[in-house]
């Protein structure tokens, strides 16, 4: 589709890893969970972790005269993508809960246009829906049975994982994604997620994608420490972005933020 998805312009990975590598890894060792425990421990603890329903980044890219905002709704693993102009109108995608499509809105809101994804760009969505919410789901990542494999330490002594990530729980024989996830051998926290963009308009892609600046985030009685800026690098050679990223935890949703709206009208 013509503007898939501009969040995969937005947030990016690369690493030399083969798109959809089924083989190779092992039952998850002590080692790979006990790196990603450290990490969910720096990051506030489990029970704050577990506390988060629902995220909203958003993101103010320098120099574009528009306006990003990403949803996740942690259950069934939902994200909704806004892409606002100065004037208002714009459009949205969701992926997720075995749904996906886009939606024009007018400048008022205003749904004008719908349509559903392939398959192909659904799963592009997904991949990078659990890329740019992975400290969200290390708690899965931790579970028994999580498929994980501990790769040692790099040159600079820093944690390196390799994940299969199944793109979505709900659908059968999804084939999952392989990420290389990266964790200071200091602060603990994840620092860097690599992969490609296993298929849709950006497929065989490389990916590199860095979380940086953790800052404290507090919301009820908990508080996470979560990265305020993002860093992002589209293959070998290519100059990396940062931008900067503002959270809100369990903020209130529209119940039809996740619903395809019905629209009669036909794009011309």
């Amino acid at each position: 589709m013509k503007r898939s998805f501009a969040l995969s312009a937005l947030f990016a990975l690369a690493s030399t890893l083969p798109a959809q590598a089924q083989g190779g890894l092992k039952k998850p060792p002590s080692e790979a969970r006990a790196v990603v425990m450290q990490a969910v421990d720096a990051m506030g603890g489990r029970r704050a972790l577990a506390a988060v329903k629902a995220s909203v980044l958003s993101i103010d890219p320098q120099g574009a005269p528009i306006f990003e905002r990403h949803t996740l709704r942690v259950e069934g693993r939902l994200m909704h993508y806004a892409s606002r102009r100065k004037s208002g109108a714009g459009f949205d995608v969701v992926v997720g809960g075995g749904q996906a499509f886009l939606c024009d809105r007018s400048k008022q809101g205003a749904a004008t246009y719908v349509e559903d994804l392939t398959r192909k760009d659904a799963l592009e969505g997904a991949y990078e829906r659990d890329v740019l919410f992975m400290p969200f789901l290390l708690l899965k990542l931790a579970k028994k049975g999580a498929k994980l494999d501990y790769r040692g330490v790099n040159s600079r002594g820093h944690h390196v994982i390799k994940a299969l990530v199944v793109p979505d729980p709900k659908a059968k024989g999804e084939r999952p994604f392989t990420i290389r996830l990266r964790f200071d051998k200091d602060a603990k926290f994840l620092i860097a997620a690599m992969g490609v963009v296993p298929l849709g308009q950006d497929k065989g892609k490389k990916r590199y994608y860095e979380y940086l600046d953790y800052k404290t985030i507090r919301f009820g009685a908990h508080k996470l420490i979560l990265p305020h800026k993002i860093s992002d690098q589209r293959g070998k050679g290519a100059k990396p972005r940062e931008f900067k990223a503002h959270w809100k935890i369990n903020p209130t949703l529209s119940p039809s933020m996740f619903v395809r709206p019905q629209v009669l009208k036909k794009r011309g």
